[in-house]
């Protein structure tokens, strides 16, 4: 974040980094142990990488980390390249955005190209060996099989994509229900983010949306000359839309789940204004209310990601959306 105060770029990583501890879906899928939490890490580690190299009087070391977790992010599952989409998208376009020298074309495709498809290769090699399979036959077995899931009506939990801004259909790994009448007991664990955090991060993308392309909207019968724009903000809207927009093109059966990189990336857009706020004494009276609303609901729906007891009145009202049932 160069061009802007040291101050204002603390303030966005931690309020980043706070953001994310108060996401249920991120702290369900780690406390599960499930896979989706691993392509997550080395997704946003290899694009920290990359950064930092720019930053870097040594850049190739960070270069080499960067293709070496987005290789390791898209061998987890298939779904974790938009990450790696939105950083070359990205790093491509951001010499509109900064004039600064950038990265030889030759060295891009080396340490965003091969370096990472020979990690997704080597990776898959232990299994190969193992199962004798090819390379070539047990991708075409996947595709195939990704072909045959039904569509979004063949599980009770699938959640289109086009509803996941909203958090419309969030999924149940377990419940349980014991006793009867006053004693009765429900106890569930459902993959849904944090409503508020999830709401205000959705709007916080849209306003950053809207911001940017007000600098670049011709008005009237004057054309527009953009104005001075962060790399953040493209940064922040490439990563949401490449975490988000591909699955239009899947006709399988989504889950939620699958936006959890489009969630992070969200965050991010929340922190961003955040930190803007904070930097302001006017505003960040505003910051702490937001901070304040996303704790609380934080904590009214933590039962739901720790699958904690609840009797069936107080789940029923933390189910706000007919689709969280």
């Amino acid at each position: 974040s160069e061009g802007h105060s040291p101050q204002r770029r603390r303030a966005f990583a931690l309020l980043a980094g706070l953001l994310m501890t108060m996401e249920g879906l991120t702290l369900v899928e780690s406390r599960l142990a499930l896979i989706n939490l691993y392509g997550l890490v080395l997704g946003l580690l290899g694009q920290w990488a990359w950064i930092r190299a720019g930053r870097s009087p040594h850049p190739s070391c960070w270069r080499w980390l960067a293709g070496l977790a987005l290789g390791a992010a898209t061998s987890v599952k298939w779904n974790w390249a938009g990450l790696w989409l939105g950083l070359l998208l990205w790093d491509l376009t951001s010499p509109i955005q900064n004039p600064k020298p950038k990265i030889q074309s030759f060295s891009r495709l080396r340490y965003l190209g091969l370096v990472p498809l020979a990690t997704y290769v080597v990776l898959w090699l232990p299994h190969l060996t193992m199962t004798g399979e090819s390379f070539e036959e047990v991708h075409r077995q996947l595709w195939f099989t990704h072909q045959s899931i039904a569509a979004n009506t063949g599980h009770a939990y699938c959640s289109p994509w086009y509803s996941w801004p909203i958090m419309a259909r969030p999924v149940a790994y377990f419940f349980e229900r014991s006793g009867q009448g006053s004693e009765a007991i429900a106890t569930t664990i459902h993959a849904m983010g944090n409503p508020v955090l999830w709401w205000l991060s959705t709007a916080a993308v849209l306003a950053l949306a809207l911001g940017w392309l007000a600098r670049r909207v011709p008005v009237g019968a004057q054309q527009a000359a953009p104005l001075p724009t962060h790399t953040v903000v493209p940064f922040i809207l490439l990563n949401y839309l490449t975490n988000w927009l591909p699955w239009a093109l899947v006709s399988r059966c989504t889950f939620l789940y699958h936006a959890m990189g489009m969630v992070a990336v969200s965050a991010l857009g929340l922190a961003w204004l955040m930190a803007q706020w904070w930097q302001n004494p006017r505003d960040r009276p505003l910051a702490l209310l937001l901070l304040g609303a996303i704790a609380l609901s934080f904590w009214f729906w933590l039962p739901l990601y720790l699958g904690l007891p609840l009797s069936p009145a107080s789940l029923h009202r933390r189910w706000l959306l007919p689709g969280w049932i």
